[in-house]
C-alpha cells in the first residue's frame, strides 16, 4: 500500500536529515536480517538453558561473508563487554553491535505500525530517531522528529528499493578507537 499521497518528496532528502533518512532506510530495509539475528539470540539462550544444540548461520549475502555460531557461541558473544569486542572479528562484531542496538531497531520497527494507525486514523503521531553511535557518527546522524506521513513515505521508498542501503561499517573499524 502506498501512504505517500502522491507526494514529491524524495527521500534521502537533502539538507539536514538527509543521513538520518538513511539511517530509517536502512533499519527498514534490512528489518528481516536484523529479525533473524535478535531470534537467534533468543532462542540460542533458550536452547542452551535446556542443554540442547543450536546453530545459526550468520550470512550478509551483499559482502558474501558467513559465519556459523553454536549456541554457546551466541551465548558468549552477546555476554562480552564492548572493550572485549575489539579483539573478535569483524563478523563477530557486526552481529554483537547488531544485536546490542536491537532496541533501536525495534523502536522503528513498532514507529510505523504506529505511524500506520496514526495515518489512517488522521491524528498527530511524532517519534524521536536517534541513530546509534556504534555505527555512525553523531555530527552528520543527529537525533530529529518524524511525523506518521515522513515515516511511512521513508517506509515505502525503503520496502521497494532495498539495495541501496548496505549495512554499516561500526565506527570503531573506520577510526580503531576502544567504544
Amino acid at each position: 500500500m502506498n501512504y505517500s499521497n502522491n507526494s514529491t518528496t524524495i527521500y534521502p532528502r537533502n539538507g539536514d536529515k538527509y543521513y538520518t533518512d538513511k539511517y530509517i532506510m536502512h533499519v527498514i530495509s534490512n528489518k528481516d536480517f536484523y529479525e533473524k539475528i535478535i531470534e537467534s539470540v533468543d532462542k540460542a539462550l533458550k536452547y542452551f538453558n535446556q542443554c540442547k544444540e543450536y546453530y545459526f548461520v550468520f550470512f550478509i549475502p551483499n559482502y558474501n561473508i558467513k559465519k556459523r555460531y553454536s549456541g554457546k557461541e551466541i551465548k558468549e558473544l552477546i555476554n562480552i563487554r564492548n572493550v572485549e569486542i575489539l579483539n573478535k572479528s569483524k563478523i563477530d562484531q557486526l552481529f554483537y553491535f547488531i544485536y546490542k542496538n536491537r532496541e533501536y531497531f525495534k523502536k522503528i520497527y513498532k514507529a510505523i505500525e504506529y505511524s500506520k494507525i496514526h495515518y489512517f486514523n488522521v491524528t498527530d503521531y511524532v517519534i524521536s530517531i536517534d541513530p546509534p553511535n556504534d555505527y555512525y557518527n553523531k555530527d552528520i546522524y543527529k537525533t530529529f522528529n518524524y511525523n506518521a506521513k515522513e515515516l511511512l513515505e521513508i517506509y515505502n521508498i525503503a520496502v521497494h528499493d532495498k539495495t541501496n542501503y548496505n549495512f554499516p561499517i561500526p565506527i570503531l573499524w573506520k577510526k580503531n578507537i576502544l567504544l
